[in-house]
């Protein structure tokens, strides 16, 4: 009964951050209740239960019928399943690391959706990252704060040699809220597989001529990769 209801949570808080992707780089607030992008219409409390709105809605604004992209069905049931996975994956025994990690997922989900569409991480996301580190790891913020100066120094060095086109400032920014949530050690691994994920997807992209040599692509989604990776390897080892 609990792996259902945190199949939900894990939709809803999908539901939550694309919402949060979709209004914060236009300066829109986050708190105003959800309406069809078409037709502007408030969306009622049915039109929002996690996946099972989608279907029993056949995909549709049930208002001006327009289609709702597949994607967001996805999404959600890519995240469901994902709250699913991290609970057998930890347990009830280990309650405080199992909310921990899903206060992280929830914080860098935007991040990615946002870079990934826009090529931009919002301050005001990587600050929260940032205090829900050394809030939920208050034991050790001497330790962290050093990870964080350190693993931004990684990031910063890049971004200075290509001028910012190789790295943006929002991904400096990132490594900080990174090494604010892992000791060194493992935040240097979060920024190594980003940067294998990232070369190899990259590379992957240039061969099927999806993009070339000269084409921008986010950082950001491969970084909240490896920062997600690796905190759920370091609070189960």
């Amino acid at each position: 009964m609990i792996e259902l209801l945190l199949f939900f949570l894990g939709g809803a808080v999908a539901s939550f951050t694309q919402l949060v992707a979709d209004r914060l780089p236009q300066g829109e607030t986050i708190l105003g209740r959800s309406h069809c992008v078409k037709c502007k219409k408030t969306l009622r409390p049915m039109h929002l239960i996690p996946v099972v709105s989608f279907l029993l809605l056949s995909g549709r604004c049930s208002f001006c019928k327009a289609k709702i992209p597949i994607s967001h069905l996805s999404y959600e049931l890519c995240i469901g399943f994902l709250f699913t996975i991290l609970y057998l994956l930890f347990t009830i025994v280990n309650l405080p690391q199992l909310l921990f990690v899903y206060v992280v997922l929830t914080i860098s989900l935007p991040i990615l959706l946002i870079d990934s569409k826009e090529h931009i991480i919002p301050d005001e996301l990587v600050f929260l990252l940032i205090i829900a580190g050394l809030l939920l790891n208050s034991a050790h913020i001497p330790q962290l704060i050093g990870s964080a100066v350190l693993t931004t120094f990684i990031m910063w060095v890049p971004y200075y040699v290509t001028g910012g086109k190789g790295m943006g400032m929002g991904d400096v920014k990132l490594a900080f809220g990174i090494g604010a949530i892992l000791p060194f050690a493992y935040a240097f691994s979060a920024l190594y597989i980003a940067f294998l994920t990232g070369g190899l997807i990259s590379v992957i992209l240039i061969v099927m001529r999806k993009k070339s040599l000269k084409s921008a692509i986010p950082f950001g989604p491969f970084m909240v990769l490896g920062l997600v990776c690796v905190l759920i390897y370091y609070l189960k080892t």
